[in-house]
């Protein structure tokens, strides 16, 4: 029994023994473990420290930097003043300065009013409102002067080629038509060979211009549409107000010329077309081409009667029952035009409309013509009458 509770007391002494020893390594392991993370401590608030520190050399740098932010640029600051200066004493300079004419160009206003305000034997009036081109051209000594009725306008024309060729071509005899209320226009026998250093026009109230594309004259009573299309042909010395009054024919001639008729004038003046509209007679003035001159080699041989029917309220229109040679242009009609459509169609016009058409003639007395006209179909009889 004895020996029983001495072993016992020996196990026991065992335990107690492993157990002291097994606490004292977890003590020391504990103990590393805190060491260690002081010393972790300690170098991470030596690090912040360090960090913390000023770095000299990043000092200079900003230092410099903000040396040079804050110092002003002198060169931009001096080249902004002298820009400055140079251009204040520039507009000085521009504004007090006068503007010298360019006395190499001779304009419209210089040539009137030399020589005691006379263009050839033309006397011209200051007052008188005279275009003045945006882009000079030499003026030459050929004068034309157009009269309608009481009213006379004269042109001096520029030394160009189509001028030129306008000029040799007269004296003329031609019918006005009118084109959106601010120009004369009119047809010349032969076209005009225009070039591209003379294709300009300024669209002012008193050119005399032309069309190239319709191969038309026109004198402007209002200003107008400018293009390069248009090239004018002279410009207005006298009677620029009474060209809006111009209407019907025209007679142009070279001034200081008694108009002479040629051959084809004189047939215009003593063949005049007559067409009988029942009781109504009306005498119709030939338009100066070719066309016309085949109605009347047409007529030669005895009259013509033709059905006409009304066409859009503004016309009467039927066949001729041939073919005529066409000259076809943009044309704006007006009461009493003859007008050929298609080659082969007589067309009386009692209202207006545009289009590209050949004219024949234009009815001298209109008074009574949309009675005779009437509103529905009409039978009418050409004829050639020579007076």
């Amino acid at each position: 029994m004895k020996r029983f509770y001495m072993l016992i007391v020996a196990i026991l002494m065992c335990i107690t023994l492993v157990a002291c020893s097994s606490q004292s390594a977890n003590d020391e392991a504990i103990h590393s473990n805190l060491e260690t993370t002081t010393q972790i401590e300690v170098a991470t608030e030596e690090s912040d420290i360090s960090n913390s520190l000023p770095v000299p050399s990043n000092m200079e740098t900003a230092d410099t930097n903000q040396q040079t932010n804050d110092e002003p640029v002198d060169s931009n600051a001096e080249s902004t003043a002298q820009s400055e200066v140079a251009t204040e004493n520039t507009d000085q300079q521009a504004s007090d300065e006068p503007v010298v004419p360019n006395t190499d160009s001779t304009t419209q206003s210089e040539v009137i009013t030399e020589n005691d305000n006379t263009i050839g034997s033309v006397s011209v009036s200051n007052e008188t409102d005279v275009a003045t081109p945006s882009t000079p051209l030499p003026l030459s000594d050929m004068v034309v002067e157009i009269t309608s009725g009481e009213n006379t306008a004269t042109f001096q024309l520029y030394d160009t080629v189509a001028a030129d060729e306008f000029y040799q071509q007269l004296p003329l005899t031609l019918e006005l038509s009118n084109f959106r209320n601010a120009q004369w226009m009119f047809y010349p026998p032969e076209e005009l060979n225009v070039t591209a250093e003379e294709a300009y026009h300024d669209g002012i109230k008193g050119e005399l211009s032309y069309y190239a594309p319709w191969g038309d004259v026109f004198m402007l009573y209002e200003d107008f549409y400018a293009g390069d299309e248009m090239h004018r042909l002279g410009i207005g010395l006298t009677g620029i107000d009474q060209i809006a009054d111009m209407t019907g024919s025209i007679t142009i001639t070279k001034y200081g010329e008694v108009a002479t008729t040629t051959e084809n004038s004189e047939e215009i003046t003593e063949e005049t077309l007559q067409i009988m509209v029942g009781a109504y007679d009306f005498t119709t003035t030939f338009a100066d081409n070719s066309s016309a001159k085949a109605l009347k080699e047409l007529l030669a041989d005895g009259d013509i009667t033709i059905d006409m029917v009304d066409y859009g309220g503004f016309e009467k229109v039927g066949s001729l029952g041939t073919s005529l040679p066409t000259n076809n242009t943009s044309i704006t009609t007006e009461l009493g035009d003859i007008i050929l459509y298609q080659g082969n169609q007589i067309v009386i016009y009692y209202d207006t409309n545009s289009w590209s058409f050949t004219r024949l003639g234009k009815i001298e007395n209109t008074e009574n013509l949309k009675e005779a006209l009437g509103s529905g179909d009409v039978t009418v009889t050409l004829s050639l009458t020579k007076n």
